[in-house]
C-alpha cells in the first residue's frame, strides 16, 4: 500500500477523472496492491508459497469541492465551477457504469505520472457546517482490465495458437505511418478513449498528444483534428 502526499491547493499535482480536473489537489492519494499468493502444505515437504498474479489495484483519495472561488483552487481556463458541477459529473460516471481515465500529473516531479483506466467504485459526499457550503468527497476507483473471448486458430499443418478477440463493438483499427488517419474530435471525446479505440491502447494518448503539439492529453476540443500515425 502506497500513499502520495500533495497537500490541499498544491500546484505540484493535478488529478483528473474522466477528463475532469479536480479544483483542489487531494492531500493524499492511496493505492493498494492486492496479492493472491496461496500457501499450501505438501506431504513431507512442509509449506510452500504459490505465487499468483497481482489483483487489480484500488485507488482512494479525498477531494475538496469549493462552493466559492479560492486562490488555491484551479479551474480549466480559469473559470470557476461550483461543487454541484463535480457532483453531477461523478453521478454521471457512476450511472454510466463504464471505465474512465484516471490521471495524476506531477509536473517537475521525479515520479512518473499515473495514467490508469478505472471504474468508479464508490464515492461519499460529506457536508460539514464548519466548512460552510464547501463539500468533501471520498472517492474510490479500481483499475480496469480489458477482456474478451479467445479463439484458437489452426493452420494447415495442424498447429495453432490462441488469438485474442476484442469485446463486441470495439473493433481495433491500427493506422500505419504510410496511411495516417485523421480524426475530428466529437463532444465528450477524450484522447485516451480515441487511442483505445484506434490502437487498442489508451496510454498512447501521450505519444499522440506529443505528435499533435497537445501539451495536455486531457484538453482537447470538439472540432479539433488529430492525426493518428
Amino acid at each position: 500500500m502506497t500513499d502520495l502526499d500533495s497537500g490541499y491547493g498544491s500546484k505540484m499535482y493535478q488529478v483528473y477523472l474522466d477528463g475532469m480536473m479536480f479544483p483542489v489537489a487531494p492531500s493524499k492519494i492511496e493505492w493498494q496492491y492486492h496479492g493472491e499468493n496461496e500457501t499450501v502444505s505438501l506431504i513431507h515437504q512442509g509449506e510452500i508459497n504459490v505465487i499468483q498474479p497481482l489483483k487489480l489495484t484500488d485507488f482512494s483519495f479525498q477531494v475538496l469541492l469549493p462552493h466559492q472561488p479560492y486562490p488555491f483552487a484551479h479551474y480549466p481556463n480559469g473559470t470557476f465551477l461550483p461543487e454541484a458541477y463535480y457532483l453531477q459529473r461523478l453521478k454521471m460516471i457512476m450511472e454510466a457504469r463504464e471505465p474512465v481515465e484516471f490521471m495524476v500529473i506531477r509536473p517537475g516531479s521525479i515520479y512518473d505520472n499515473v495514467l490508469e483506466r478505472v471504474t468508479l467504485e464508490d464515492y461519499k459526499v460529506q457536508e460539514d457546517a464548519e466548512e460552510g457550503m464547501d463539500v468533501v468527497v471520498d472517492i474510490q476507483v479500481k483499475q480496469y482490465q480489458e477482456y474478451g473471448s479467445l479463439r484458437y486458430a489452426v493452420g494447415a499443418d495442424g498447429t495453432g495458437q490462441a488469438v485474442s478477440e476484442r469485446p463486441p463493438g470495439e473493433d481495433q483499427v491500427i493506422p500505419s505511418e504510410e496511411n495516417p488517419v485523421s480524426y475530428t474530435v466529437q463532444a465528450g471525446d477524450s484522447l485516451w478513449e480515441i487511442c483505445q479505440k484506434k490502437y487498442g491502447d489508451g496510454s498512447k494518448c501521450w505519444e499522440v498528444a506529443n505528435q499533435n503539439g497537445i501539451s495536455n492529453p486531457n484538453v482537447i476540443y470538439a472540432g479539433q483534428v488529430i492525426v493518428l500515425a
